[in-house]
């Protein structure tokens, strides 16, 4: 199966526009964050530095995902960062806005990104969704035979 990816360009120091997208609210291990690091138009050097993402969600939460939980740093050298968001990050529906947090122990140096967002909708299907049947063929024999 193939998995949804969203490239993110993210600046350490101001904003940059990013393009919508929204995630489906309780979609398993299938959307992914393609993230790169920049201070304005050079690669963040993530060398020997630990990466974590906080998202507040739209229930007011918020979580943090890091090298445990579905965020790996791709190329340090380049700041390229891939995070699977899990599902409770997903698991409110709305605007998350997230960020980007450097810890480096080699440098005793910490660092928040700008921050980015993107939407989590509701998924039609739900625990009250009926399959359907074709009922029109049993309904007409039963209006022939009356």
């Amino acid at each position: 199966m193939q998995l949804k990816e969203f490239n993110i360009l993210l600046d350490i120091k101001k904003y940059n526009k990013t393009d919508y997208f929204e995630v489906v609210q309780g979609d398993l291990n299938s959307n992914v964050l393609n993230i790169t690091l920049v201070d304005g138009l050079n690669p963040y050097d993530l060398t020997g530095a630990n990466v974590e993402i906080v998202f507040a969600k739209p229930d007011g939460t918020t979580v943090i995902q890091d090298n445990s939980n579905g965020v790996v740093v791709i190329n340090e050298l380049e700041g390229k960062i891939q995070c699977i968001l899990n599902t409770n990050t997903i698991a409110s529906p709305g605007r998350v806005i997230a960020e980007v947090r450097v810890l480096s122990d080699i440098d005793d140096m910490f660092l928040t990104s700008a921050r980015f967002g993107f939407y989590v909708r509701r998924p039609i299907f739900g625990d009250d969704t009926i399959k359907i049947t074709n009922e029109w063929p049993l309904l007409k024999k039963l209006l022939e035979a009356s």
